[in-house]
């Protein structure tokens, strides 16, 4: 990610106008493309999702309201984070398709969701009955 951002050399918008206030304090990066917290929140809300698929919209709203936020605050620009949700979502899809990852992410499944107190087994979604 860090390579990435060094070979785009794209500003945080406070270095890219004078007119942003970057309320977030100084960032650890000075580039901003594609956002890294976005990729590592992405990344995080599809495998917690993946764990208990009882709290995927949750998971999924968390996350858009972190990255909007990173906006509001003139740390990103919106196509950052976009950029970011796209480089999370294909890196979990990398992830997933390993198989000690998977074996991983089952063990970690089971045990959340008994620490939760969750069903070992989501129940199936119900859909509405016309009427």
């Amino acid at each position: 990610l860090i390579a990435t951002k060094n070979a785009l050399q794209r500003p945080r918008p406070a270095a890219a106008s004078k007119q942003v206030l970057a309320l977030g304090g100084t960032p650890r990066l000075p580039t901003a493309y594609p956002s890294g917290g976005v990729v590592f929140t992405t990344v995080t809300a599809i495998v917690l999702s993946k764990m208990v698929p009882e709290k995927r919209f949750e998971l999924s709203e968390r996350n858009r309201e972190y990255a909007v936020n990173r906006v509001v605050l003139g740390q990103h620009f919106p196509r950052d984070i976009r950029a970011g949700e796209i480089a999370g979502t294909v890196i979990t899809h990398a992830m997933m398709e390993t198989p000690a990852f998977m074996r991983d992410l089952q063990a970690a499944r089971t045990e959340l969701r008994q620490v939760l107190g969750y069903p070992a087994e989501p129940e199936a979604p119900r859909l509405a009955t016309p009427k």
